[in-house]
Protein backbone atom coordinates (compact mmCIF):
# COMPACT_ATOMS: atom_id res chain seq x y z
CA UNK A 1 0.00 0.00 0.00
CA UNK A 2 1.23 3.66 -1.60
CA UNK A 3 -0.45 6.85 0.82
CA UNK A 4 -0.40 9.54 -2.16
CA UNK A 5 1.01 12.55 -0.36
CA UNK A 6 1.53 16.20 -1.18
CA UNK A 7 2.49 19.13 0.51
CA UNK A 8 0.78 22.27 0.95
CA UNK A 9 3.36 25.04 1.38
CA UNK A 10 7.15 24.74 1.59
CA UNK A 11 8.18 28.00 2.69
CA UNK A 12 9.71 26.37 6.22
CA UNK A 13 13.07 25.65 6.33
CA UNK A 14 11.88 21.69 7.71
CA UNK A 15 10.13 21.32 4.29
CA UNK A 16 13.02 19.80 2.26
CA UNK A 17 14.09 17.29 4.71
CA UNK A 18 10.55 16.07 5.01
CA UNK A 19 10.88 15.25 0.91
CA UNK A 20 13.98 13.46 1.63
CA UNK A 21 12.50 11.37 4.56
CA UNK A 22 9.43 10.32 1.75
CA UNK A 23 11.46 10.24 -1.12
CA UNK A 24 12.99 7.21 0.63
CA UNK A 25 9.71 5.59 2.19
CA UNK A 26 8.64 2.67 0.11
CA UNK A 27 5.28 3.18 1.74
CA UNK A 28 4.47 6.76 0.36
CA UNK A 29 4.24 8.11 -3.27
CA UNK A 30 4.69 11.81 -3.65
CA UNK A 31 1.94 13.70 -5.64
CA UNK A 32 3.21 17.27 -6.29
CA UNK A 33 3.33 20.81 -4.02
CA UNK A 34 1.32 23.56 -3.61
CA UNK A 35 2.84 26.82 -2.94
CA UNK A 36 1.97 30.41 -3.33
CA UNK A 37 5.46 32.03 -3.56
CA UNK A 38 6.85 32.33 -7.09
CA UNK A 39 10.44 32.07 -6.44
CA UNK A 40 10.13 29.69 -3.89
CA UNK A 41 8.19 27.11 -5.54
CA UNK A 42 10.57 27.58 -8.72
CA UNK A 43 13.26 26.62 -6.54
CA UNK A 44 11.80 23.35 -4.83
CA UNK A 45 10.34 21.93 -7.73
CA UNK A 46 13.72 22.20 -9.66
CA UNK A 47 15.55 21.09 -6.48
CA UNK A 48 13.17 17.80 -5.98
CA UNK A 49 11.36 17.29 -9.43
CA UNK A 50 8.09 17.73 -7.39
CA UNK A 51 4.94 18.95 -9.86
CA UNK A 52 3.57 22.27 -8.68
CA UNK A 53 -0.26 22.70 -8.53
CA UNK A 54 -2.00 25.71 -9.53
CA UNK A 55 -4.32 25.78 -6.38
CA UNK A 56 -4.63 23.94 -2.83
CA UNK A 57 -7.70 22.24 -3.55
CA UNK A 58 -6.60 21.32 -6.95
CA UNK A 59 -3.41 18.61 -4.53
CA UNK A 60 -6.03 18.10 -1.51
CA UNK A 61 -8.35 16.10 -3.45
CA UNK A 62 -5.76 13.99 -5.26
CA UNK A 63 -3.85 12.74 -1.88
CA UNK A 64 -4.75 10.74 0.73
CA UNK A 65 -2.13 12.87 3.22
CA UNK A 66 -0.68 16.15 3.24
CA UNK A 67 2.25 17.81 4.74
CA UNK A 68 1.37 21.53 5.35
CA UNK A 69 4.47 23.61 5.76
CA UNK A 70 4.08 26.27 4.24
CA UNK A 71 4.47 30.06 6.18
CA UNK A 72 2.27 29.51 9.77
CA UNK A 73 -0.43 31.93 8.54
CA UNK A 74 -1.20 29.73 5.67
CA UNK A 75 -1.81 26.76 8.17
CA UNK A 76 -5.07 27.38 9.48
CA UNK A 77 -7.03 27.51 5.64
CA UNK A 78 -5.04 24.17 4.79
CA UNK A 79 -5.82 22.48 7.74
CA UNK A 80 -9.67 23.26 7.15
CA UNK A 81 -9.31 21.92 3.65
CA UNK A 82 -7.82 19.35 4.61
CA UNK A 83 -10.30 18.44 6.77
CA UNK A 84 -13.16 19.40 3.99
CA UNK A 85 -11.64 16.48 2.05
CA UNK A 86 -11.38 13.94 4.87
CA UNK A 87 -7.35 14.22 3.93
CA UNK A 88 -4.81 13.39 7.04
CA UNK A 89 -2.29 16.15 7.82
CA UNK A 90 1.20 16.39 9.69
CA UNK A 91 1.17 19.93 10.51
CA UNK A 92 4.57 22.59 10.66
CA UNK A 93 4.47 24.07 14.06
CA UNK A 94 3.38 26.43 15.27
CA UNK A 95 -0.27 24.84 14.09
CA UNK A 96 -1.56 28.74 14.88
CA UNK A 97 -0.38 32.11 15.81
CA UNK A 98 -3.55 33.40 17.35
CA UNK A 99 -6.64 32.35 19.72
CA UNK A 100 -9.00 32.93 16.66
CA UNK A 101 -6.92 30.70 14.53
CA UNK A 102 -7.18 27.86 17.59
CA UNK A 103 -10.72 28.30 17.57
CA UNK A 104 -11.14 27.72 14.09
CA UNK A 105 -8.92 24.58 14.00
CA UNK A 106 -10.99 23.33 17.00
CA UNK A 107 -13.79 24.03 14.48
CA UNK A 108 -12.64 22.06 12.19
CA UNK A 109 -11.01 19.05 13.18
CA UNK A 110 -11.14 18.52 16.52
CA UNK A 111 -13.20 15.22 17.04
CA UNK A 112 -13.64 14.47 13.02
CA UNK A 113 -12.37 10.82 12.36
CA UNK A 114 -8.50 10.93 10.79
CA UNK A 115 -5.03 11.23 11.43
CA UNK A 116 -3.70 14.92 12.10
CA UNK A 117 -0.33 15.45 13.27
CA UNK A 118 1.78 18.58 14.82
CA UNK A 119 5.53 18.24 13.14
CA UNK A 120 6.83 17.31 16.69
CA UNK A 121 9.99 15.51 15.93
CA UNK A 122 11.59 15.40 19.76
CA UNK A 123 8.85 13.07 21.15
CA UNK A 124 10.40 10.65 19.06
CA UNK A 125 13.72 11.00 20.31
CA UNK A 126 15.44 8.00 22.00
CA UNK A 127 17.21 9.93 24.55
CA UNK A 128 13.81 11.75 25.34
CA UNK A 129 12.13 8.57 25.65
CA UNK A 130 14.95 7.37 28.23
CA UNK A 131 14.81 10.48 30.04
CA UNK A 132 10.61 10.06 30.40
CA UNK A 133 11.45 6.08 31.66
CA UNK A 134 13.78 7.29 33.94
CA UNK A 135 11.68 9.55 35.53
CA UNK A 136 8.57 7.48 35.81
CA UNK A 137 11.30 4.96 37.23
CA UNK A 138 11.81 7.17 40.66
CA UNK A 139 15.37 7.68 39.27
CA UNK A 140 15.44 11.05 40.39
CA UNK A 141 12.19 11.79 42.75
CA UNK A 142 9.48 13.90 42.27
CA UNK A 143 9.77 16.61 39.67
CA UNK A 144 10.61 20.10 41.05
CA UNK A 145 11.75 22.00 37.96
CA UNK A 146 13.03 22.18 34.61
CA UNK A 147 15.43 24.55 33.09
CA UNK A 148 14.57 24.15 28.90
CA UNK A 149 16.04 25.71 26.38
CA UNK A 150 15.36 25.61 22.24
CA UNK A 151 17.70 28.67 20.86
CA UNK A 152 19.16 29.28 17.56
CA UNK A 153 20.37 31.62 14.92
CA UNK A 154 17.76 34.02 12.92
CA UNK A 155 15.80 32.00 10.41
CA UNK A 156 14.98 35.50 8.79
CA UNK A 157 12.95 35.87 6.36
CA UNK A 158 8.97 35.29 6.55
CA UNK A 159 9.58 34.31 10.48
CA UNK A 160 10.63 37.39 11.54
CA UNK A 161 7.09 39.00 9.73
CA UNK A 162 4.43 39.12 12.47
CA UNK A 163 1.18 38.98 9.76
CA UNK A 164 2.85 35.55 8.45
CA UNK A 165 4.55 34.05 11.66
CA UNK A 166 2.69 35.13 14.64
CA UNK A 167 5.46 37.20 16.16
CA UNK A 168 9.48 35.78 16.69
CA UNK A 169 11.53 34.05 18.45
CA UNK A 170 8.93 33.36 21.16
CA UNK A 171 6.43 31.61 19.06
CA UNK A 172 8.66 29.55 16.97
CA UNK A 173 10.60 28.19 19.21
CA UNK A 174 8.75 28.01 22.66
CA UNK A 175 5.94 25.00 21.34
CA UNK A 176 8.60 22.00 20.87
CA UNK A 177 9.54 22.44 24.62
CA UNK A 178 6.31 23.44 25.54
CA UNK A 179 5.34 19.92 24.03
CA UNK A 180 8.06 18.14 25.82
CA UNK A 181 7.28 19.53 29.06
CA UNK A 182 3.81 18.25 28.89
CA UNK A 183 4.79 14.87 28.41
CA UNK A 184 6.82 14.80 31.18
CA UNK A 185 4.72 16.61 33.95
CA UNK A 186 1.65 15.29 32.21
CA UNK A 187 -0.27 18.45 32.63
CA UNK A 188 -0.58 21.96 31.47
CA UNK A 189 0.59 25.39 33.47
CA UNK A 190 -1.67 26.89 35.56
CA UNK A 191 0.37 30.19 34.88
CA UNK A 192 2.48 31.16 32.36
CA UNK A 193 5.13 34.72 32.76
CA UNK A 194 7.63 35.81 29.85
CA UNK A 195 10.20 38.64 29.12
CA UNK A 196 11.16 39.04 25.21
CA UNK A 197 13.82 41.79 24.20
CA UNK A 198 15.14 42.87 20.68
CA UNK A 199 18.78 44.04 21.37
CA UNK A 200 20.13 41.45 19.09
CA UNK A 201 18.63 42.89 16.19
CA UNK A 202 17.24 46.03 17.14
CA UNK A 203 14.18 44.97 14.90
CA UNK A 204 10.00 45.17 15.49
CA UNK A 205 10.38 40.97 16.62
CA UNK A 206 11.40 39.78 19.58
CA UNK A 207 14.67 37.87 19.34
CA UNK A 208 15.45 36.74 22.70
CA UNK A 209 12.67 35.38 24.90
CA UNK A 210 12.31 33.66 28.23
CA UNK A 211 9.22 32.42 29.57
CA UNK A 212 8.35 30.51 33.09
CA UNK A 213 5.39 28.58 33.61
CA UNK A 214 3.99 27.30 37.01
CA UNK A 215 2.06 24.49 37.45
CA UNK A 216 -0.48 22.82 40.60
CA UNK A 217 2.06 21.24 42.86
CA UNK A 218 4.22 23.79 43.55
CA UNK A 219 6.90 22.48 40.12
CA UNK A 220 7.96 25.45 37.77
CA UNK A 221 9.90 25.29 34.17
CA UNK A 222 11.51 27.89 32.12
CA UNK A 223 12.11 27.65 28.50
CA UNK A 224 14.88 29.96 26.98
CA UNK A 225 13.33 30.03 23.10
CA UNK A 226 15.66 33.00 21.66
CA UNK A 227 17.16 33.40 18.30
CA UNK A 228 20.19 33.94 20.21
CA UNK A 229 22.98 32.51 17.62
CA UNK A 230 25.69 34.03 15.73
CA UNK A 231 25.49 32.97 12.10
CA UNK A 232 27.30 29.41 11.23
CA UNK A 233 25.63 28.46 14.81
CA UNK A 234 22.93 25.56 14.05
CA UNK A 235 19.50 26.74 13.26
CA UNK A 236 17.81 24.03 14.71
CA UNK A 237 19.28 21.47 17.53
CA UNK A 238 19.47 23.27 20.78
CA UNK A 239 16.80 21.29 22.84
CA UNK A 240 18.42 20.90 26.26
CA UNK A 241 16.34 19.88 29.69
CA UNK A 242 17.97 20.21 33.10
CA UNK A 243 15.44 18.34 35.18
CA UNK A 244 15.84 18.78 38.89
CA UNK A 245 13.64 16.22 41.00
CA UNK A 246 13.70 15.48 44.86
CA UNK A 247 16.40 12.95 44.66
CA UNK A 248 18.46 13.69 41.38
CA UNK A 249 18.69 15.65 38.66
CA UNK A 250 19.40 14.07 35.10
CA UNK A 251 20.42 16.63 31.81
CA UNK A 252 19.61 16.14 28.55
CA UNK A 253 20.61 16.59 25.01
CA UNK A 254 18.43 15.99 22.57
CA UNK A 255 20.65 16.15 19.41
CA UNK A 256 23.96 15.36 21.22
CA UNK A 257 24.61 12.43 18.37
CA UNK A 258 26.48 14.47 15.57
CA UNK A 259 29.23 16.13 14.07
CA UNK A 260 29.65 20.01 13.23
CA UNK A 261 30.18 20.86 10.25
CA UNK A 262 31.12 24.53 9.79
CA UNK A 263 31.78 25.88 6.70
CA UNK A 264 33.76 29.58 5.65
CA UNK A 265 31.88 29.61 2.93
CA UNK A 266 28.73 31.65 3.87
CA UNK A 267 29.73 31.28 7.34
CA UNK A 268 27.28 28.22 7.32
CA UNK A 269 26.73 25.10 10.00
CA UNK A 270 25.39 21.70 9.30
CA UNK A 271 24.93 19.24 11.53
CA UNK A 272 26.13 15.74 10.23
CA UNK A 273 23.81 13.57 12.39
CA UNK A 274 24.96 9.24 13.26
CA UNK A 275 21.86 9.27 15.54
CA UNK A 276 18.39 8.31 14.76
CA UNK A 277 16.83 10.91 12.48
CA UNK A 278 13.97 12.14 14.32
CA UNK A 279 12.41 13.42 11.46
CA UNK A 280 12.19 9.44 9.82
CA UNK A 281 10.82 8.80 12.74
CA UNK A 282 7.93 10.95 12.89
CA UNK A 283 7.33 10.82 9.24
CA UNK A 284 7.01 7.07 9.88
CA UNK A 285 4.50 7.49 12.67
CA UNK A 286 2.30 9.63 10.23
CA UNK A 287 1.98 6.96 7.21
CA UNK A 288 1.13 3.94 10.07
CA UNK A 289 -1.15 6.03 11.42
CA UNK A 290 -2.54 6.54 8.91
CA UNK A 291 -2.44 2.94 7.50
CA UNK A 292 -3.60 1.57 10.86
CA UNK A 293 -6.16 4.11 10.96
CA UNK A 294 -5.03 4.96 14.68
CA UNK A 295 -4.50 8.09 16.93
CA UNK A 296 -0.73 9.14 16.35
CA UNK A 297 2.23 10.02 19.10
CA UNK A 298 1.82 13.82 18.12
CA UNK A 299 -1.50 15.20 17.53
CA UNK A 300 -2.64 18.39 16.52
CA UNK A 301 -4.16 18.48 19.91
CA UNK A 302 -0.82 18.59 21.27
CA UNK A 303 0.27 21.79 18.71
CA UNK A 304 -2.34 23.59 19.58
CA UNK A 305 -1.65 23.45 23.68
CA UNK A 306 1.60 24.52 23.02
CA UNK A 307 0.42 27.45 20.82
CA UNK A 308 -1.76 28.30 23.85
CA UNK A 309 1.85 28.83 26.31
CA UNK A 310 3.38 30.45 23.61
CA UNK A 311 0.49 32.96 23.14
CA UNK A 312 -0.22 33.31 26.79
CA UNK A 313 3.96 34.03 27.01
CA UNK A 314 2.50 37.85 24.54
CA UNK A 315 -0.62 38.01 26.18
CA UNK A 316 1.95 38.22 30.14
CA UNK A 317 4.16 41.14 28.47
CA UNK A 318 1.34 43.25 28.94
CA UNK A 319 -0.10 42.02 32.21
CA UNK A 320 0.98 43.01 35.58
CA UNK A 321 1.33 39.51 36.95
CA UNK A 322 1.87 36.02 35.63
CA UNK A 323 -1.04 34.86 32.96
CA UNK A 324 -3.25 32.16 33.56
CA UNK A 325 -3.67 29.32 30.91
Amino acid sequence: MSIRIGFLGVSHVHAPGYVHELISHGKTTEVGFFEPDDSVATEFAAKFGLTRFETAEELVVQCEAVIIAGISSDHVGHLELAAKHNVGALCEKPVAINESEIARIKKAILGKKGVYMTAFPCPYSPAFNRLVNRIEAGEIGQIVSICATNRGTNPGGWFTEKEKSGGGAMIDHTVHVADLLARLLKKEPKAVTAITGNEIFSQGYEDTAILTLDYDGGEFATIDSSCSRPPGYRTWGDVMLNVVGTKGVIEIDLFAQEIDVYRNEGKSHKMSGYGSSLNKLMIDEFVEAIVGDRKPLTTLEDGLAACEIALKGYASLKAPGPVPV
